[in-house]
């Protein structure tokens, strides 16, 4: 994703890349135009909220690789779907490689100081695995692919204190659309 920016500039001036990444570096650049700020949002003010959903999927993609991975304080009503997938997954012999391609954040809404929803558009893809004795192995058998595909997702966030200060970790996601069918 590129940032927008509008500006005049003289036509005689060219301004190259090199110029531009200068303006960028030096702060010199002018800001984007006002009517982005709609959709716009400041990383740096929400950036506790987009770390944990940005922790919260990793650990998802941990845990669909590594079935048997023990249960973290990330663990909660969260992952009670992905637990049952595995487990459906397991049974019928199979595992899958959940990967995250991008995600776009459409909004931040602290609720109160201490809870937050955050709504996020996720693009993923997927890899269905044959499951074997010492799996996840180079060389399983691949069953089949989806995606990339996207899901637009609603996170519940809550600020707990973990001993090293207040953190925000997600506490349910519910997915607009289920994901598409295996090809």
């Amino acid at each position: 994703m590129f940032s927008y920016y509008e500006f005049p500039w003289p036509i005689a001036d060219r301004l190259t890349d090199e110029k531009w990444r200068g303006m960028l570096e030096d702060g010199s650049a002018p800001p984007p135009p006002e009517w982005t700020s709609s959709f716009l949002v400041n990383e740096i003010e929400y950036d506790g909220l987009s770390r944990a959903v940005s922790g919260y999927q990793d650990y998802v993609t941990e845990v669909y690789w590594y079935r048997d991975s023990e249960p973290n304080a990330a663990d909660g009503s969260a992952l009670q779907a992905v637990r049952r997938e595995i487990n459906r997954l397991t049974a019928a012999g199979q595992y899958m490689g959940h990967q995250l391609l991008g995600t776009d954040f459409r909004s931040f809404d602290l609720q109160s100081p201490t809870r937050a929803v955050v709504t996020a558009s996720e693009t993923w893809q997927d890899t269905l695995y044959v499951l074997g004795e010492w799996s996840p192995e180079m060389g399983d058998a691949i069953v089949a692919l989806r995606g990339p595909y996207t899901l637009d997702a609603t996170y519940l966030l809550d600020q707990v204190d973990e001993g090293q200060g207040p953190a925000w970790v997600v506490s349910n996601v519910v997915y607009a659309q289920e994901p598409p069918a295996f090809e």
